[in-house]
């Protein structure tokens, strides 16, 4: 049954919930746009890129809109301050007296809020709802991929031995229906035969013990131990040489670098031909990037890219169940229940990792994953950016806002939310510490986002400031009126009457 089911990898199906698709459908699927991009950690790049820069008009439209009322504000202070006299007693009616100041004078509070939200709902659960779940996928695919070159390469070693002549007549062979093959039929084809097994005791006794004067126990001791070490032998053969076709297929070309893989098994395994799981001709399925070996998991020391069976199982979360990967016996074509399939998936597939990940778990190059670089650069890029938005913000004229936080443009005037000066200190250097120890917990492909998203952030905060400033300009040059008193928002109705009658006046 397992040569017939060593094509796992391929029949599993990418994650089908909404945020998890929009990650699986850019960066796995193959009507992706970045299909062409085959290093996953510049597809994150890219991909954080185009999010941000959809994102980026509501941001920029958030951080203008802000601006507009802080300027009607601040010119609404004399008002306010009389309203503050009159009603200072009724905290209802004075804050419903503003409300009317505020809206016959064009402050949409709700305006500027609203983007931000959008943007931050967005961001937060494309990264917490999708990125969690792609990287346990990947993890999960990738060891299908591994253990489909290992069944492949350890039964057509079995096959290998089978058909040398020392061999002959010590095995059953069956093709990929399951049926007994005849072995004046078999004409050595590893690919046309579905299973190996090696037949009973009685074929392996010596053949000059068949002819002399032994007992029936005797026979049976020699033909067991015979029979034992053959068994031993082709484990042990094809064991090895299916571990080379994992560090093969994790490699590609590179295996032939690696120290621990014999020239032997490499050119066994090159002389298959291109009917099988791996390539020597691609860079393998490593999803490294830069000094992270697998992007995967998190970019730490004390992290390695092949982990051990309990963190493995950890780490791919609910895709350890088949169906969550699109995996059915029906498809399959097994006769089997779903309950069925589920035990068997446990026991044959989750149950093999020891054996199929042993030779590149056990390997030099798996002692650590990366060197604390991304995270580290993330929480300094996300603090960076929060004082470089604050300092250009207040410069600007505008309040310090959360502009360094993942899908947060600018917050201003929200104390506790980066707008008020003890909350604003607290935003800059605690969330970015925050999102910097979850970095150590996630995939390395979270620090990445945090910053490409962070940097890009800084982008727009310069872009709005300058945007900002010419809006300012042309406010301050618009809103000049007759009696030298700048008026914002809407124009009253009463101000066009008297202006009307005054210019009435004039003429006659």
């Amino acid at each position: 049954m397992a040569y017939f089911l060593s094509t796992l990898a391929d029949q599993a199906s990418i994650p089908s919930g909404f945020w998890e698709f929009i990650w699986s459908w850019l960066l796995l699927s193959d009507a992706s746009i970045f299909t062409r991009i085959t290093v996953y950690g510049v597809r994150v790049i890219v991909f954080t890129l185009v999010l941000k820069l959809l994102l980026s008009p509501l941001d920029i439209y958030q951080r203008i809109r802000m601006r507009k009322n802080q300027v009607i504000t601040e010119s609404l202070k004399p008002e306010i301050d009389k309203l503050e006299k009159q009603f200072g007693n009724n905290p209802q009616m004075l804050q419903q007296k503003k409300n009317e100041l505020n809206k016959k004078n064009g402050v949409k509070m709700m305006a500027g809020c609203l983007p931000m939200f959008i943007t931050m709902i967005v961001s937060i659960w494309v990264l917490m709802g999708g990125l969690n779940p792609i990287s346990q996928h990947q993890n999960m695919v990738q060891f299908l991929h591994l253990r489909d070159a290992y069944v492949v390469a350890e039964h057509a070693a079995m096959v290998d031995i089978a058909q040398r002549p020392e061999s002959e007549g010590l095995f059953y062979l069956y093709d990929t229906n399951g049926n007994r093959i005849d072995e004046t039929d078999f004409d050595g084809n590893w690919e046309v035969v579905g299973a190996v097994r090696l037949k009973n005791w009685q074929a392996f006794i010596p053949q000059d013990m068949l002819s002399g004067d032994y007992s029936e126990e005797e026979l049976r001791i020699a033909g067991m131990r015979a029979r034992n070490q053959k068994d031993t032998y082709v484990q042990t053969v094809s064991v090895r040489r299916a571990q080379a076709a994992v560090v093969v297929q994790y490699y590609g070309y590179r295996a032939w670098e690696s120290d621990d893989v014999s020239q032997e098994d490499l050119l066994w395994l090159e002389s298959l031909g291109k009917d099988v799981p791996w390539s020597f001709e691609g860079r393998g399925i490593q999803e490294s990037f830069l000094w992270v070996r697998n992007i995967w998991v998190s970019d730490v020391p004390w992290e390695s890219p092949i982990r051990d069976t309990n963190a493995f199982i950890s780490t791919v979360g609910s895709f350890s169940n088949p169906s969550n990967l699109g995996l059915n016996p029906y498809d399959l074509g097994l006769d089997m229940t779903e309950e069925e399939f589920e035990v068997w998936f446990a026991d044959h597939v989750i149950g093999s990792y020891d054996r199929v990940m042993g030779h590149l778990y056990r390997s030099d190059n798996n002692r650590r994953n990366g060197l604390l670089i991304l995270p580290i650069f993330s929480i300094l890029v996300m603090v960076g950016s929060q004082i470089l938005t604050r300092r250009i913000q207040k410069k600007s004229g505008t309040m310090p806002g959360m502009g360094g936080m993942p899908g947060m443009g600018g917050m201003p005037g929200m104390p506790g939310m980066g707008g008020g000066k003890g909350g604003g200190k607290i935003m800059a250097y605690m969330m970015p510490v925050i999102f910097g120890l979850f970095s150590l917990g996630f995939t390395a492909a979270f620090a990445l986002y945090m910053i490409v998203n962070s940097m890009f952030t800084i982008l727009i905060t310069f872009a709005s400031t300058g945007i900002i400033a010419l809006l300012d300009k042309r406010i301050k040059k618009e809103k000049v009126v007759e009696d030298g008193v700048m008026r914002y928002g809407r124009r009253d109705p009463n101000d066009l009457v008297q202006n009307s009658t005054k210019k009435d006046k004039k003429k006659k």
